[in-house]
């Protein structure tokens, strides 16, 4: 990333002043590792590490809003871009668990306006796990805002032809399967993305500073996004489908999403047959290192201090939530800048846990 002298001194100014911490359990080997990357401009935004639900590090650096110098704090809100997927995933796995949905049923069993072709060939599993193929967006999507209604944005943007046998392989799906999905879900149950995603997970999980994004609403204490430009920083755009947008819509905070990992961890959201299915390897990824399950890429260490089974997902490049299978541990960053080997540096948080810094 490139460095820019005021904006790295907001950086280190900002975490020193906002470290705050929940728990008398901070561990201090992680307060120095997020402190020496937010220093050297690798963090813009909020960051938190919880052992067993208990928080031991919790912080925030950079600028929520530049123009007017306003910090980033651990309750600002913050766009998490395709970090919606996993929660897309549940809200379909609770669907499948009551028996409304089939996920070896195709797109067109739930979406009578889609094309037969490909709409007969993609199953609702292959969207979970980016094996269908559908390329999206197609050419001609806006570059910002798009509000057609959902049977018209779909059909125009996410129908053409796969680009290999659905089934045949990963290729992951920016937006197209999961917007698919969100389609699905309201055709089945007869309410909007929005709706199922507060009544479903957002309430039971007590996650009140979680919503799904309205672009023409104000919304309080959420962060500008930016990316670094020539002479600075410079506003963030990305193409934002208005409605049924399960791949890229919600905006949270680093709390709510512990409150969502301790959900996950319990039987609140999915029986456990099923929450399973989330972490179970569905399709090897080309690389051999990492697996996709539903909504989250799987990892697993075989050595050293890092040994073990993880899921995570990151957003847009700059967020990112790493969960301990094996052990109760979770780490969770959220910026609203692009960030560089986030998952490296997530890694690196969960083992100064151990208090190796």
């Amino acid at each position: 990333m490139p460095q820019y002298p005021r904006l790295r001194s907001v950086i280190v100014s900002c975490l020193l002043c906002l470290a705050f911490t929940a728990s008398a359990q901070t561990i201090p080997a992680v307060d120095a590792l997020v402190q020496r990357h937010a220093e050297a401009g690798d963090l813009h935004g909020a960051v938190l590490a919880a052992e067993a639900g208990e928080i031991v590090h919790e912080s925030a650096c950079g600028l929520a809003d530049a123009s007017w110098d306003i910090p980033n704090t651990p309750d600002t809100r913050f766009k998490i871009y395709s970090m919606t997927k996993q929660f897309t995933a549940v809200l379909v796995l609770q669907q499948a668990a009551a028996g409304t949905i089939d996920l070896d049923a195709t797109i067109v069993d739930y979406l009578d306006w889609y094309p037969d072709d490909p709409g007969r060939r993609v199953t609702i599993h292959q969207l979970l796990c980016h094996t269908h193929g559908i390329p999206g967006p197609a050419p001609g999507v806006m570059p910002y805002l798009v509000e057609e209604p959902t049977d018209v944005a779909i059909t125009r943007y996410f129908s053409q032809q796969p680009r290999f046998e659905p089934g045949s392989r990963f290729e992951y799906s920016g937006l197209a399967g999961y917007t698919i999905l969100g389609a699905v879900l309201e055709a089945v149950t007869g309410r909007t993305y929005q709706e199922l995603l507060r009544e479903k997970i957002l309430e039971p999980a007590g996650m009140n500073d979680t919503i799904y994004l309205d672009y023409h609403a104000v919304v309080p204490g959420k962060a500008e996004d930016y990316v670094p430009g020539e002479h600075g920083l410079e506003p963030r755009w990305q193409t934002y489908f208005a409605h049924a947008n399960g791949a890229s819509s919600m905006v949270s905070t680093v709390r709510d999403l512990l409150r969502w990992d301790r959900a996950l961890r319990g039987d609140l959201l999915l029986p456990p047959a099923w929450r399973d299915r989330l972490f179970t390897t569905q399709v090897e990824l080309p690389s051999g290192e990492h697996s996709y399950g539903y909504g989250f890429y799987l990892w697993t260490i075989d050595e050293g201090p890092r040994a073990g089974r993880y899921a995570h997902h990151g957003g847009g490049g700059s967020c990112l939530i790493i969960r301990g299978l094996d052990v109760d541990r979770t780490v969770i960053m959220l910026n609203n800048i692009w960030v560089s080997q986030l998952a490296e540096i997530g890694m690196r948080i969960m083992q100064a846990m151990d208090g190796d810094s």
